[in-house]
C-alpha cells in the first residue's frame, strides 16, 4: 500500500512539474499563432466592402499588431535576461494579438 501511495505522489509531482519549464517559452508558439492569424485577418478585412465594418476591423488588426510586436520585443528581452516574466508577459500579449485578429477575421 506504501508503494502504491508513494509512486502516486511521485507521479502526480512528475506531472505537475513537467510543463512549467516549458511554459516560460510558451511564447513562441503563441507568437506563431498570433502571427498566422494576423495573416488571416488581413486577407479577410481586404474582402469587406462595408466602410463602417473595414475601418473596425483595420483596427483590431492594427492592435493585434501592436501586440505581436511588443510580445516579440518581451520575448527577446526575456531571452536576453532569461526571465521567465517577460516569457509569461509575452505569451499573454501574444494570446491578445491573436485575439485581435480573430475579431478582425469576424467583422463583416
Amino acid at each position: 500500500m506504501r508503494r502504491i501511495v508513494v509512486g502516486l505522489v511521485v507521479g502526480a509531482l512528475v506531472v505537475g512539474l513537467s510543463g512549467l519549464p516549458a511554459l516560460a517559452f510558451e511564447c513562441v508558439a503563441r507568437l506563431k499563432e498570433a502571427n498566422q492569424a494576423i495573416s488571416q485577418a488581413e486577407s479577410a478585412v481586404a474582402g469587406i466592402t462595408n466602410a463602417r465594418a473595414k475601418g473596425n476591423a483595420e483596427a483590431f488588426v492594427a492592435l493585434a499588431k501592436e501586440m505581436a510586436k511588443q510580445a516579440d520585443a518581451e520575448h527577446k528581452d526575456g531571452a536576453a535576461k532569461k526571465a521567465a516574466t517577460l516569457h509569461y508577459a509575452a505569451a499573454a500579449k501574444a494570446k491578445v494579438a491573436k485575439w485581435a485578429a480573430e475579431q478582425a477575421k469576424e467583422m463583416k
